[in-house]
């Protein structure tokens, strides 16, 4: 994970490959195509393996398919360049094939990039800065994407007709392109973000129609990292929304009933604002992040 909170950066999950190899692997490639950390996007399939991609460090769509040590490269032969490390979203195809991916030019475009060579704007009433942070917001079958606009507002992007419905309507609420988080909770989509205050705040949305914000708790770094988890919980899931706040401490709350309830994981101290991920194993509920001191 890259701890840099900063636009366009975000969690990176293929290290830089060491410079003794004892055997190279399916998919080492990968790890040589950049110098910087870049923020890769993933894809589960419903045979339980991943498509990933980012952009290089020329600016090309890399994307691959695989499972831990076992990848290998898709063809994405995209003559246009790309922003350098940009985050990319991805939604599968309907017939199967390869993915569909989304990014935000140079120019402020949100671009949809099909079978990995064709592109095309689907920006209709708004531009982004390059480095926009994208999260999906809909259904497979009603596929969208939300992002915040150069003007600090969040966009709800419907990738079947190219609308866009705000989210949040209001002026500069927000710091463009920073990141979001979605979870789907059964018919509802769930958005997590921290504004310009240090509030995290939750909207809530429905066939199109989104309330909030409903503040969480305050005292975040502003535009920080958010992670939304369904984490499995017998037969049910449970919802976990984390963040690193101004102080460096990580901070975990859980929807308990109207409200948010305070999960306590222990002193985890991180960069305020940084990336994490959470996930529940056999042992308990694990947090991966990098401290300040690269750990």
């Amino acid at each position: 994970l890259n701890p840099n909170p900063d636009v366009g950066r975000g969690p990176l999950l293929f290290p830089q490959q060491p410079q003794q190899q004892p055997q190279q692997q399916p998919g080492d490639q990968a790890f040589r195509r950049f110098r910087e950390p870049v923020e890769v996007a993933l894809l589960h399939g419903a045979d339980e393996s991943l498509t990933a991609a980012f952009v290089d460090d020329e600016g090309r769509l890399q994307m691959y398919s695989g499972w831990q040590q076992q990848w290998r490269p898709l063809k994405a032969p995209l003559r246009e360049r790309l922003v350098v490390g940009a985050p990319v979203a991805l939604v599968a195809d309907a017939n199967g094939g390869l993915p569909a991916a989304f990014t935000v030019s140079a120019r402020g475009d949100l671009l949809e990039i099909l079978d990995g060579q064709r592109t095309r704007s689907i920006s209709d009433r708004s531009a982004f800065v390059p480095g926009t942070h994208l999260v999906s917001t809909g259904s497979p079958r009603f596929p969208s994407l939300a992002a915040v606009d150069v003007r600090g507002r969040i966009w709800d992007i419907s990738l079947g007709g190219g609308r866009s419905n705000p989210i949040e309507a209001n002026f500069d609420r927000y710091a463009p392109g920073i990141p979001l988080a979605s979870v789907d909770l059964g018919g509802s989509q769930e958005l997590f973000v921290i504004d310009r205050r240090g509030t995290l705040v939750n909207y809530r949305g429905s066939r199109g129609r989104w309330e909030g914000p409903d503040p969480i708790a305050r005292g975040f770094a502003p535009g920080g990292h958010v992670a939304a988890t369904l984490l499995p919980n017998g037969v049910n899931a449970e919802l976990l929304v984390s963040s690193v706040d101004a102080t460096g401490q990580l901070r975990n709350f859980r929807l308990a009933g109207n409200g948010w309830a305070d999960v306590p994981l222990g002193q985890i101290s991180l960069p305020p604002g940084a990336a994490v991920s959470v996930a529940r194993a056999a042992d308990g509920i694990h947090v991966s992040g990098v401290t300040s001191n690269g750990t």
